[in-house]
This record gives C-alpha cells, structure tokens and sequence, in this order.
C-alpha cells in the first residue's frame, strides 16, 4: 500500500474527518417555525417552515465554498460562542446584479443558515445577519467571486402577521347523480400548498371545522351550498392558521364580509398584505 494510499485512508476514516460542504441552503428566519421557541443560535434539524419552504438561495457541491467557525470564549460570568459562517462561489452576473438582489433579500432581515457537510452532518444557525463582498477576479484566467459572511443577530425576528388564504374557487361536480360543490382554496403566491391542511366550517372558530383527511390537498369536495369559514392550517404548527369567509351557491364563490378579510387581491399581486393570520 502507498503511501499517498494510507494518507487517504487516514484523511477519511473515521467519517468526521472528511473536509467540505455539500451543500448550502439560506432562508429568512421569519419563516421558521423554530424561531418562534428558540432560545440560541442552534437549531436541531429538521427545519420546519411557517408558510414558505423555498430556500432565497441554494448552492450544491463544486459550486461554493464554505467556512463555519466557533470560537469559545471565557469572561468573568460565563463561556459564550461566537459562530461565523461565509460561503463563496462563482459570480453570476454582475456586481450590481447581486447586489439588487442582497439588497432585496438580505438586507435589514434576519437569515437562517443550513451547511450539509460531506459527511451529511446538517449546520443549522439562526438567526444571522449578511454581509456582501465583492472579489473581483485578479487575472484573466480567474473569474469574479460572490462571498457572504454571516454574523449572529443581536435579536431574534419574530413573525409579523401575514395572509395566507388568497381566495376560493369554486365548481359544479355531480356526485353520484347529485350535483354539489367543489371548493379550491388559493394560497397567495409565496405560500407553499404543501405545508398546510385545509378544511371549513360554519363557525370562525377552527376547532369546529371539517378538515381533509388527506393534508395537503387544497380541493374541498361535496360542499353544499352555504355560507362558511374556509381554513389553511400549517400541519407542523396547528395553532397557527388563516382563514376567509365565503358564501358558496351552485359553482359560485362571493365573498361575504370584506371587513374579515380586508385585503383587495388582484391577479398580478405577488405581496400580501396584513390581514387575518393567527397563531394561538
């Protein structure tokens, strides 16, 4: 056996001793559920999410370069740590390019930091401010670099209220030679259907209503024709859901109280504004 062999054997077994990141995904902290009961900087994954689960940037293996650091430091009172991430990675774009888009993402908000090493040990750190650096490249055979370096917040950003439900569709379906109603409940845009579950009920209150069996499914079927609260509630957090009132009538949704509901949604709308968003 070579020497250059046994090196390799000794750089990567055990396991913890192999070098890298695999991958690197970045959230707004506001989105995570876990920031509502969190104390440090340390999360235990999985991640769970509040309404959107899409990263604000994503970066697989070969395609950045990542650093984590603790450094353990020793006062009068106590032991604390001070954590410092930063990922770099090829440039796409311009300068100002990247920037419009830091600046739209990253400034002023709170980041959440999920590092896979190439071992699959999963970094979660929450909450972290960005910083954007610019490394331009020295010789023609390089290329320009983006860098982000990322710093513990000095508070924790708690979720601001926010809409989820966007409206009610509705349609004629015969079921089984009787025609009855099948509900659609639309999500804004930048909420994932996938993390809640839908039902509705006569009352606004939410432990009265009829949920779907099957989560994740936006479709209500056989609704007769009434008057009700339509509900989407995040499955990994029950206590924390939205909810419209609408009158339904033969394949028609109207709805009923504008006050309840007080955003006025238009097809190209994209942010939501305030509205009836709960967490108990």
């Amino acid at each position: 056996m070579s020497s250059s062999t046994s090196n390799y054997q000794y750089l990567t077994n055990p396991v913890q001793n192999i070098g890298g990141y695999k991958s690197v995904r970045l959230f707004h902290s506001s989105e995570i559920i876990q920031q509502i009961f969190q104390h440090k900087s340390k999360i235990k994954p999985p991640l769970k999410f509040l309404r959107n689960f899409n990263p604000l940037m994503a970066l697989d293996v070969m395609k950045f370069e990542g650093a984590f650091e603790v450094a353990t430091i020793s006062d009068n009172i106590q032991n604390y740590d001070e954590e410092t991430f930063s990922i770099t990675f090829d440039a796409q774009g311009s300068e100002n390019e990247f920037e419009e888009f830091f600046n739209r993402e990253f400034r002023r908000k709170n980041i959440c930091v999920e590092l896979t090493t190439m071992n699959n040990v999963v970094i979660l750190r929450n909450p972290f401010t960005a910083k954007y650096t610019y490394l331009s490249a020295t010789t023609f055979r390089d290329v320009a670099r983006h860098q982000l370096t990322f710093q513990r917040a000095k508070f924790l950003e708690y979720s601001q209220k926010f809409k989820i439900i966007k409206t009610v569709t509705v349609r004629t379906i015969s079921y089984i030679g009787v025609v009855s109603n099948e509900c659609t409940i639309v999500l804004l845009p930048n909420c994932s259907v996938d993390l809640f579950q839908y039902g509705y009920g006569l009352t606004e209150k939410i432990a009265d209503a009829d949920f779907q069996a099957n989560q994740s499914s936006n479709v209500l079927h056989n609704v007769a024709d009434g008057t009700y609260y339509f509900f989407a509630r995040n499955i990994q957090l029950p206590t924390l859901y939205d909810s419209i009132r609408f009158k339904v009538v033969a394949g028609v949704a109207i709805i009923i109280d504008e006050f309840y509901n007080s955003q006025i949604i238009t097809e190209n709308e994209t942010t939501p504004d305030e509205g009836n968003f709960v967490v108990e």
